[in-house]
């Protein structure tokens, strides 16, 4: 029940992604039940990450330094380069908790924040077991939606070697759109409304138009593929085993790569 529990407030989660980016709105709100912060995520995704993807400005790339770096260069230490691809999953279960034990310590606690002691609140009104029963099943709960949150969310088509990070050679041309087309890979399947909108899915469009709610992105397809063909544009795709594989790999990638197939 914990793994079902954790896995639909996981979606619920990646769900509310694309309505943070929009004006305020309840819908929103279903973030804060994993004990992330509507408040700090709009500062650090929505103004930061999305602006300066995969850049040493993008703060989703510099939030878990050093724990891990996913920046190419030569001064990696060796427990970067061989020991994160193996830890990271480690840290998955443990990322949720994180972001609300710094807020408390920060002092940086908003009313929003109450929200997340629903969940615990209601099992123990409709459960017969006492509060401690009720806190280890909320325990666990949180810690497999923040394993699946990460599995999901910490690549969410970003981190490959083919993708562009701070470092690698960019286009000569530096258009912001084209530079988000090579930070990013979308899956080649993405037909299925439900996945995309709670995994992060049609992701070079959304970098496209972050404010653009997920259910209209399918309009913009045809004409998005017509233009970049007629102006020669390249759009790789990466299913999500591909994906994850990769974030790995580019943990431990020290190279700088020069060769991207824009270039």
């Amino acid at each position: 029940m914990a793994v079902v529990a954790g896995s639909a407030l996981t979606l619920l989660t990646v769900m509310a992604h694309n309505f943070f980016h929009r004006r305020d709105s309840w819908r929103m709100f279903y973030f804060q039940l994993s004990f992330l912060s509507v408040r700090d995520w709009r500062i650090s995704h929505a103004l930061s990450h999305h602006l300066y993807t995969n850049t040493d400005k993008d703060l989703e790339m510099m939030l878990f330094y050093p724990w891990f770096d996913w920046f190419p260069h030569n001064q990696k230490s060796w427990v970067h380069v061989y020991l994160s691809p193996l830890y990271a999953p480690v840290t998955y279960p443990f990322i949720w908790v994180a972001q609300i034990l710094t807020r408390v310590f920060t002092k940086s606690l908003t009313p929003p924040d109450a929200l997340c002691l629903i969940p615990p609140i209601l099992m123990y009104i409709v459960s017969y077991n006492g509060i401690l029963q009720v806190l280890l099943l909320w325990g666990l709960t949180m810690g497999w939606g923040s394993f699946l949150f990460g599995v999901i969310g910490l690549n969410a088509a970003h981190h490959h070697p083919e993708i562009f990070h701070q470092g690698d050679s960019p286009r000569e041309d530096r258009d912001w759109g084209l530079n988000q087309i090579d930070a990013v890979r979308s899956r080649p399947d993405e037909s299925n409304q439900f996945v995309v909108l709670t995994t992060f899915g049609d992701h070079t469009l959304h970098h496209l138009f972050p404010t653009v709610d997920h259910c209209f992105l399918p309009v913009v397809h045809e004409a998005f593929h017509r233009i970049c063909k007629k102006w020669n544009i390249q759009l790789d795709t990466k299913n999500g085993f591909e994906l994850l594989k990769g974030q790995l790999a580019q943990l431990s990638r020290t190279e700088p790569n020069h060769k991207l197939k824009y270039l």
